[in-house]
């Protein structure tokens, strides 16, 4: 995946706006990749639209990339910076902080541990993983978030 310009960011959503929100595109986790796919749904979306993208972290720290350089067709080299909720702002982005807890399939919703409730049409989740080392050949490197 390519990094997306540090510009379009979210911006912060408070706790009692939050409580019946519902949005097209819902991200869970504040990592490198939930964050970017944020960015890159934001992106997307023409910015006379009604359309948003909702991130939902649990930290007050975010996670983003900067100088973003391509090494090759499929290696791009890069930093891993921090950034607090409220340092963050963008277009047709909401920032919603909360650990998220469930689904409702059905009803399209995220539960979030403090009760409130998330609706979406499309529900994207970012919330990390433990690296699983396919071959311990000396070409294989195993890349894992410092966090």
């Amino acid at each position: 995946w390519r990094a997306v310009s540090a510009s379009i960011l979210p911006i912060l959503c408070s706790i009692q706006s939050c409580s019946a929100m519902s949005s097209n595109f819902v991200v869970v986790g504040g990592g490198v990749a939930g964050v970017t796919c944020c960015q890159t749904l934001a992106s997307s979306l023409p910015s006379s639209s009604d359309s948003k993208v909702i991130l939902v972290a649990a930290s007050g720290l975010l996670k983003g990339v900067s100088n973003v350089v391509k090494l090759t067709r499929f290696t791009d080299t890069f930093d891993v910076v921090e950034q607090e909720f409220d340092k963050i702002s963008g277009p047709n982005t909401e920032l919603v902080q909360g650990e998220a807890v469930g689904i409702d399939v059905p009803n399209k919703q995220l539960l979030l541990r403090d009760g409130r409730k998330i609706g979406y049409g499309k529900l994207c989740l970012c919330t990390g993983a433990r690296p699983k080392r396919v071959s311990s050949h000396e070409r294989v490197l195993c890349l894992r978030d410092t966090q």
